[in-house]
């Protein structure tokens, strides 16, 4: 790790935590985790697609062309096969929990303002 000349003047402040983890978007706390998941799916995308643009900028100076070449590839059919299962490996992963079927559980919940499933 570079070492830090302390001669030079710091503007930084300490972390102040903020207080995202009761935040309220809404008066379902469902729908709340929801945003707060999608929020977080959009930083962590974003951190990604950053970084991702920082190296095709620093292999495009080493390889000039780069850019066009990754245009144009073409994976073969085994490539197609695995990038797929990933995919799907992902989703899964990720998103099965918004095909839950909703259930009825023990105890009260205060906070959610969910009306009890109908046994009809």
């Amino acid at each position: 790790m570079a070492e830090v000349k302390k001669e030079r003047p710091d503007f930084a402040v300490d972390y102040v935590k903020g207080d995202w983890d009761r935040t309220t978007y809404t008066d379902n706390v469902h729908i709340d985790n929801l945003m707060d998941c999608v929020v977080g799916l959009g930083a962590e995308v974003w951190a990604i697609k950053k970084r991702n643009m920082v190296l095709e900028k620093l292999l495009e100076e080493k390889q000039p062309g780069l850019n066009a070449k990754v245009e144009a590839y073409v994976p073969s059919e085994e490539t197609k096969v695995a990038w797929a299962k990933e995919r799907d490996d992902w989703i899964g992963r990720v998103f099965a929990v918004l095909a839950r079927v909703p259930q009825n559980t023990s105890g009260a919940n205060p906070s959610a303002k969910v009306p009890p499933i109908s046994r009809s």
